[in-house]
This record gives structure tokens, sequence and C-alpha cells, in this order.
């Protein structure tokens, strides 16, 4: 289902299916981050949907995901605060892991050479957005993350639009959500 009009970056709150039509591959990404070949393919056939608790407001804005998946899978839950300050935090499926996240307009990417590469591989509409960056706190690999809604054959999707890297590798893909509630 398309992603209401009100729903912006500033209110992802609600219930997202990933549509794994219209989403890329993240069987690389997770290879790059250490997932082993069985999780993977459990994750790739699960259905996976991500329940979003977000509340406050600017740098004070904390985001709760629960990402839950069908065939046993352990659901997991992020906590990211938007004020770009390093959390720490061990995952079922990632193992010990930083994060960071923030706010930033559209006008500030705009100015930031790394979001703009981003916004020109994954070819989007400069806007306003939720970036994350995060890793192993081995330093065995790490990722950037750009939140956004995005227009996808006349339909509006929520959108998490990442790229993962370990030493000269790197992957893309887009994530595409379908809303729910």
């Amino acid at each position: 289902m398309a992603a209401p009009p009100e729903k912006t970056v500033r209110d992802i709150n609600g219930s997202w299916l990933l549509n794994k039509a219209l989403s890329g591959s993240t069987e690389k990404l997770m290879a790059l981050q250490g997932v082993s070949w069985l999780m993977r393919k459990a994750i790739l056939l699960a259905e996976i949907t991500i329940c979003i608790d977000q509340h406050g407001s600017g740098p004070d804005t904390t985001i709760i995901l629960e990402n839950k998946a069908n065939f046993g899978i352990k659901a997991t839950t992020e906590t990211r605060k938007l004020d770009w300050v390093t959390a720490y935090h061990k995952d079922s499926i990632w193992g010990e892991v930083y994060g960071r996240s923030k706010f930033v307009s559209a006008a500030e990417v705009s100015q930031d050479a790394t979001l703009m590469g981003l916004f020109q591989h994954f070819e989007m509409e400069v806007q306003d957005i939720v970036y994350s960056e995060a890793g192993a706190t081995s330093g065995t690999w790490n990722s950037q993350m750009v939140w956004a809604f995005e227009t996808i054959s006349e339909t509006r999707y929520f959108v998490r639009n990442t790229r993962v890297s370990k030493a000269a590798d790197e992957e893309f893909a887009r994530i595409v959500y379908d809303y729910l509630q």
C-alpha cells in the first residue's frame, strides 16, 4: 500500500512491510556484514515487517524499530536517537554494532558530497531525510543509510537506500516498504 502523503521522515510511525518486488537484493550486503549463508537465505525468504515508534522532535527524536520476520527468525529491536551521537548494541543477526543517526534537510544534503553521492547512485530527488551510519564494532564493515520517501511507478513508498562496505568491496540496495498502518 502507498505511504500516506502525511508521512514524512519526521513521522514514520506505523507498520511497514518489505516490498521484495521493488527492493534490490540485500544478499550481498548481508554477506559483507558477515551474516551466515543460512541466515541470509532465511531472511531472503521471510516476510519482514518493521514496526516504527517515533517520538520527540529535532535531535531529541527517538525512533524504535522492531524488525519482525516469519520462519522463526528472532525479532530484533533497534533504538535510534537522531542526535548524531554514536550508540552501541548487540544484535542477534549483526552482532556487536554501533550506529548514529540524524535528520538532514534538503539544503544540507546538497552541501554534503557523501550524501549527494548516495542520492545520485539511487537517482533520488533531494529532500529531507534521516541519515544513519552503522557498522561492526570490530571495524570489519560499515554502512550508510538514507531514509526517505520516493515515488516509484506513481506510488509513494518509504525507502531505506543502503550502502555497505568492507575493505575495498561495497554493495548498494534500495529497500522499499509498503505502508500497513
